[in-house]
């Protein structure tokens, strides 16, 4: 037998032999990873096949600066489940896990992880959308998922307030076309996203897209909805044109108020027919007077009924163009003047010889 070769025999016996020494000795979970969503941290891994089923895990982290601490979250060091949670304060800093299998007294070596930096690590969940549609416009508020961290009122943070880079796209479909899109970097009740011009009857989309962040590191959601019908058979067309008419009928009648009592056309001027003479008068003075008053003469213009104008003398005829004027000047009650009585007036001829206006 050669010194290269191994026989049967001998190949059996060391495999017990290491079976024997193996007996009794506990495997190193595998798999051992640690993940963060919305800044929650959580290790997880996998137990080895040859692991008892009564076995149970420590967890113990660090960072940077820091020496291993037991993770107390996860029932006094000691679980059965593959995933234990953990908090970490910091999330600029960088951080490390491990664990390690006990059983019957015995204790597996430590399995870690590798490193996990929660600012740039962290996997931002899927937000929620709530919305108001309103005379086909619709509304959209984001609300992004609380982180461990609490506020000073003892509230959660919400993911984009310790994440202050975080803001979205807001993406509107019908059916699979893309129609609008809104940036939505301050989502609130008091300044909603907001989306215009939905048509009635229609169904659309919302999807968010988280912006300034890998695909890979944010998760989106997506929501449907159905608008409402419109008024069904409602006449638009005749209705605006009914609108067109009444407005140009106010605008018409608008006009002829205006022009009846804002520029009123000026009155005529008649007088009475005492007054009139009876010639004809010569062309040139046939201008139409305007009218002052209409009906019966006023009483400063009304001649006396039982005196008379004086008659025309035949052999001293009226010289041409002569008319009569009527003075303003009042004559005193029962004055006669030719032999006709006037109430407030005096008829004076026109024209005079020089000779007459000197003698007056």
């Amino acid at each position: 037998m050669g010194c290269g070769r191994m026989s049967p025999a001998l190949l059996l016996l060391l495999f017990l032999a290491s079976c024997s020494l193996l007996q009794g000795t506990l495997l190193r979970p595998r798999h051992v990873r640690l993940e963060a969503q919305n800044f929650h941290v959580w290790l997880h891994w996998e137990p080895d096949p040859s692991s008892p089923i009564s076995a149970t895990y420590e967890v113990e982290w660090r960072n940077r600066t820091s020496n291993w601490t037991k993770a107390g979250a996860c029932g006094g060091n000691r679980i059965s489940s593959w995933v234990c949670e953990l908090y970490f304060d910091r999330i600029h800093d960088i951080y490390w896990a491990r664990v390690r299998v006990v059983a019957g007294g015995e204790q597996s070596e430590w399995a870690s992880s590798s490193e996990l930096q929660l600012y740039r690590d962290t996997i931002i969940g899927p937000p929620k959308l709530s919305w108001l549609l309103q005379d086909q416009i619709l509304s959209v508020k984001i609300i992004t998922p609380l982180t461990p961290y609490k506020k000073r009122t003892g509230s959660y943070k919400p993911v984009n307030r310790v994440l202050l880079k975080l803001w979205y796209w807001l993406h509107l479909y019908e059916e699979d076309l893309l129609v609008q899109q809104v940036p939505c970097k301050r989502s609130s009740e008091k300044v909603p996203c907001t989306f215009g011009h939905l048509k009635p009857s229609t169904q659309y989309c919302v999807r968010t897209v988280a912006a300034d962040i890998a695909r890979e590191r944010s998760r989106e959601v997506e929501r449907c909805l159905v608008t409402p019908a419109g008024p069904a058979g409602f006449p638009w067309v005749l209705a605006v044109l009914s609108a067109f008419f009444l407005l140009l009928l106010l605008s018409v009648a608008g006009l002829c108020f205006i022009q009846l009592h804002v520029f009123p056309s000026p009155p005529e001027m008649c007088l009475p027919k005492a007054l009139v003479s009876d010639r004809s008068p010569p062309a040139w003075s046939r201008a139409r007077v305007p009218c002052i008053f209409r009906g019966s003469a006023p009483p400063f213009l009304q001649l006396s009924h039982h005196q008379h104008p004086p008659p025309r003398s035949r052999s001293r005829p009226e010289p041409p163009g002569q008319r009569w004027l009527l003075s303003p000047a009042a004559a005193p009650t029962g004055s006669h003047t030719h032999g006709t009585q006037l109430s407030a007036g005096v008829l004076v001829p026109l024209r005079h010889s020089r000779r007459s206006m000197d003698q007056s």
